[in-house]
């Protein structure tokens, strides 16, 4: 048996944020419910601690903060600085508690649902636009940034070689 949902993912990183679309697509001859989950969590290990370096004590993590279509996970850091990562999904989830969501998705024959997820760290003010909006700003914004930065950066141009012939 052929497989029935197709679901291409594409991810975008854009002005510290990571951007995630998943498109599903129903190619059977009738109607399904899917659950599709997403588990997420944040240690808020330091640099050396990912290389295998032992720490005599840790900060302290924050009780996570479920608000409809968003979480925000905290860490207070030993050295002060307070560390927060805010997962923003877009449709709402169905379910959504602090370690994961689950979007539950009625999809017609033929029929494409669109999800999309906006992670940002230590952002500062939270977004005013759908993650589905910041998600197309970020695909658009990130090629022409490379474009411009590219356009800025030295260059060297030479004559063409002259070579006589034999």
């Amino acid at each position: 048996e052929h497989a029935r949902l197709h679901i291409p993912r594409v991810r975008a990183l854009w002005e510290a944020a990571a951007y995630e679309r998943l498109a599903i697509r129903n190619f059977d001859d009738r109607s399904r419910r899917i659950r599709v989950s997403f588990a997420f969590e944040a240690d808020f290990a330091d640099l050396f601690e990912v290389r295998g370096s032992k720490r005599k004590g840790r900060g302290q993590h924050e009780l996570p903060q479920v608000n409809g279509d968003s979480v925000l996970l905290a860490y207070q850091g030993l050295d002060a600085p307070r560390r927060e990562t805010l997962l923003r999904f877009d449709p709402a989830p169905t379910q959504l508690t602090h370690e994961r969501a689950d979007c539950d998705i009625d999809i017609g024959a033929g029929e494409t649902k669109v999800l999309f997820l906006e992670t940002t760290s230590n952002a500062g003010a939270p977004a005013t636009e759908p993650a589905r909006r910041q998600f197309f700003i970020g695909l658009r914004g990130a090629p022409r940034a490379l474009r411009t930065c590219a356009a800025n950066a030295a260059s060297i141009e030479t004559s063409p070689l002259c070579t006589s012939a034999s």
